[in-house]
């Protein structure tokens, strides 16, 4: 046992933990000796067969990945490559083991990368970018490559490098990039046609308008007068829809720029309900104004900074939603209130409109999309969607609460400060 000290164990023991042991012959005697030895060859050889499977199972995740990788040595030489790689580069194992990795560097950037190496190699740092290679048939591919140091089971230094193949990736922008320029030029044709509708249709319109002016100058009796003022407000409401048109389009695109001037947001509310008393007679509900929690009165005064004439529509749409979607003898509250505030902690003004029914399930989630009804044999689907744009144009939003079996409200948020404190 003199011969193996513990000092002389320990250092086995290392020698077995850094791969540098090799097996000491066994000694014929049946003494301690005998079997420390083979006890310490069966470690090496279990620790030997563990990192063969080990690095089994690692060349095997290693050849089954997407991704190419490459294994190169202190001076660039391929050690391994996996199947993608040689599948990339069009080159066999046996073609690369052995040779440079600048087999497949452009003659032009081989310098440049080969310093890199070296630099990489020394200072050990993560190394990624773009580049181009060339396959064995000439074909220049680029790639997207990251390395890494790491030392390999032989104590060596060594680079492993990820390679991904980013043709694909361009060619696919291109065609986004294509196709992207094909709807921007069928959105400009697009409104090109509207463009020419809203023209064509705007004269029919004014003309309607202009007779029904003419007739009122008239001497008419009271029933008349009434069917011709009728007729009036009707052609001029679809004017203001056809000249505003183009105006939604632009919100949908983020480009519209609210003229801002101060609203009243109590007469606001009077306006809309004005617009929608033909609706809410005919589906027999009641609607019913509050300013917080008081009875709307036109002695209230609730500043709005924005667009009168969409805030209007956008609250109209959203009683007239709420009108259509409740029963006979149901009641609606239309509630303006000042004392809330946007996220940002700055003031706002909210229009809710409650109404007793639920949104029905199949169109909670898609609600405020775009041609959206449910039950309505003359709906749009557009009432809820332009609301939206006309909030979010001024910098608002629209939320809904409703499921629960209590009803449904619907929430108008706008910012209520001057235009300068709006956009601060």
């Amino acid at each position: 046992m003199n011969s193996l000290s513990p000092r002389h164990i320990a250092e086995l023991l290392r020698a077995i933990s850094s791969d540098r042991y090799e097996e000491l012959p066994v000694p014929p005697d049946d003494g301690g000796e005998r079997e420390l030895i083979q006890a310490l060859n069966r470690i090496h050889r279990d620790r030997q067969e563990h990192l063969r499977g080990a690095e089994a199972r690692n060349r095997l995740i290693i050849d089954s990945t997407p991704v190419a990788i490459c294994i190169t040595n202190a001076d660039g030489l391929y050690e391994y490559v996996n199947p993608r790689y040689r599948q990339l580069t069009g080159y066999s194992a046996e073609e690369l083991l052995g040779r440079s990795f600048l087999t497949v560097v452009p003659p032009a950037e081989q310098a440049n990368l080969k310093h890199l190496h070296d630099e990489f190699m020394g200072q050990r740092y993560e190394l990624a970018g773009q580049w181009e290679i060339v396959t064995r048939s000439g074909r220049t591919v680029p790639i997207l490559a990251s390395a890494a140091y790491i030392v390999d089971g032989d104590g060596r230094p060594k680079k492993i490098t990820f390679v991904v193949d980013i043709s694909e990736i361009r060619d696919t922008q291109a065609r986004l990039e294509a196709e992207i320029e094909e709807r921007r030029r069928l959105e400009q044709m697009r409104e090109e046609v509207e463009r020419v509708m809203r023209h064509d249709l705007r004269n029919p319109i004014d003309g309607i308008r202009t007779a029904a002016d003419y007739l009122l100058q008239e001497d008419l009796d009271d029933r008349s007068a009434e069917f011709v003022r009728l007729m009036y407000d009707a052609a001029a409401r679809a004017r203001t829809r056809i000249d505003n048109s183009l105006a939604y389009t632009r919100m949908q695109r983020g480009e519209y720029e609210i003229r801002r001037e101060r609203v009243n947001g109590v007469q606001l509310v009077r306006d809309a309900l004005a617009s929608v008393e033909e609706t809410r007679a005919a589906f027999r509900v009641e609607v019913v104004p509050w300013y917080r929690d008081r009875p709307l009165s036109e002695v209230f005064d609730v500043e709005i900074w924005g667009e009168n004439g969409f805030l209007t529509d956008a609250v109209t749409n959203l009683v007239r939603n709420a009108i259509e979607a409740s029963g006979e003898g149901d009641t609606i509250s239309v509630v303006v209130d000042d004392t809330l505030t946007m996220p940002d902690g700055k003031p706002a003004v909210t229009v809710s409109v409650l109404n007793p029914a639920d949104v029905p399930a199949e169109i909670r989630d898609t609600l405020f999309d775009a041609y959206v009804t449910h039950g309505k044999s003359g709906g749009t689907g557009l009432g809820t969607y332009t609301a939206r744009l006309v909030a979010t144009a001024h910098g608002g939003d629209i939320v809904v609460d409703t499921g629960q079996g209590t009803g449904t409200t619907m929430r108008l948020i706008v910012p209520r400060g001057r235009p300068g404190e709006i956009a601060s």
